[in-house]
């Protein structure tokens, strides 16, 4: 199709492909077959028909109906290292999360699995900063993580459970910020008046 002698025709479609398979190199996928037919057009067209490799299969995340998120990390996809190359993850049915009427968000994770995401940062401390909580495909916006507690059954303490609320909305953090400097503040005079006093006596 590419040599000397290939119709313009056929050069063109070689060039096609070609530029095509660039885009897709990486792709594991194979080839399971060609097809070169006419449409009800009349203009013809290759297809190419692709397939796994045995032994691999494909991998469809679980509907995000079932799936929950802290900062934008499904629970899911969380790996942990048992040491060397072996990871840990636990499946989408060992996680949950409950939205209470009042807006807070108790979410019910493996506890190796809150624990990695500690560690990359991804969970915050109690009373850090506002994180995005993701229940069921329901986003709750910012919140703060304000406690944490162990769970599980048969006393075997391998849940974590973390309750979320509402992040504090910007003026109320704002005016916190003012009663806290304005604690340093009287405390800054006072030792300043302290020494001046204990003089005069």
């Amino acid at each position: 199709m590419s040599g000397r002698q290939a119709p313009r025709d056929d050069a063109a479609t070689f060039d096609l492909l070609t530029e095509r398979w660039r885009e897709h190199w990486l792709d594991p996928r194979l080839v399971t077959s060609w097809t070169y037919e006419v449409d009800a057009a009349g203009v013809p067209r290759l297809l190419c028909t692709m397939g796994l490799p045995d032994g691999v299969r494909a991998e469809t995340p679980p509907p995000a109906e079932k799936r929950v998120a802290i900062a934008g990390k499904f629970l899911d996809e969380a790996r942990i290292a048992q040491g060397g190359n072996p990871l840990l993850s636990f499946p989408v049915d060992r996680h949950r999360g409950v939205i209470g009427e009042d807006g807070t968000a108790t979410v019910y994770a493996m506890m190796p699995s809150a624990l990695q995401l500690f560690a990359e940062g991804s969970l915050p401390r109690v009373g850090g900063s506002p994180i995005e909580v993701d229940i069921g495909g329901r986003k709750l916006g910012p919140m703060v993580l304000t406690e944490v507690r162990c769970g599980g059954e048969n006393y075997r303490h391998d849940i974590a459970v973390l309750v979320f609320r509402t992040a504090t909305p910007g003026p109320a953090r704002d005016r916190a910020t003012v009663s806290l400097r304005h604690v340093f503040l009287v405390m800054e005079m006072s030792e300043f008046e302290f020494p001046r006093r204990h003089a005069v006596s």
